[in-house]
């Protein structure tokens, strides 16, 4: 189960993508596991759909919970199987710390996406087509600026997605992957 890419094997065991609505999350993490040869990619929001409506006018802090022990379950399983590379995303930061927490003991990296074009974000939250149900567009501005100016934490690599290639963000976390883990090292745009 390890992922293998032009012949380089990446052995980390969790990849997180992290960021706000609109920062490009699922389709980062959607090329991510095409390019390391399919590793499980499991979206937050994804489990979260199954019992929210399309507008996610009925989420809760209760759907929420059940939602992400279930994620966990699926991840420990995963791991105890021996899959590598597994890819998450669509986290809020109290989840964030809780993934940080529940896989201590395992090689993570967490890649925090960010846009610094308020105007784009807005439109890419805006768009019918996303594959979440959130519309807010001024809390998604609030937690992007808030993702931009904190501290970078251990394992914690920032890459602004404003461009609108994500291929050329795909590149750069394929580099992060390459680096040792625990380093809050700044590479490029990171």
């Amino acid at each position: 189960m390890l992922a293998n890419i032009n012949g380089k094997d990446y052995m980390t065991d969790l990849i997180i993508i992290h960021g706000a609505q609109g920062s490009g999350k699922t389709t980062i993490a959607r090329l991510l596991q095409k390019a390391l040869n399919y590793p499980p990619m499991l979206d937050f929001d994804w489990f979260r759909g199954h019992h929210l409506d399309p507008l996610w006018k009925n989420a809760n802090k209760q759907e929420e919970t059940v939602a992400f022990q279930n994620l966990l379950l699926v991840v420990k399983n995963y791991l105890k199987h021996g899959f590598k590379s597994i890819i998450l995303s669509g986290f809020q930061d109290e989840y964030l710390n809780a993934l940080r927490k529940n896989f201590s003991h395992y090689d993570f990296r967490i890649v925090i996406l960010t846009v610094d074009n308020d105007t784009e974000l807005k439109k890419r939250v805006l768009t019918e087509t996303r594959d979440s149900g959130f519309r807010n567009y001024q809390a998604s501005l609030l937690w992007n600026k808030e993702l931009n100016q904190r501290k970078l934490l251990k394992n914690e690599c920032r890459i602004d997605n404003s461009h609108n290639i994500p291929e050329t963000t795909v590149k750069e976390i394929l580099k992060i992957l390459n680096q040792k883990p625990g380093l809050e090292k700044k590479l490029s745009s990171c």
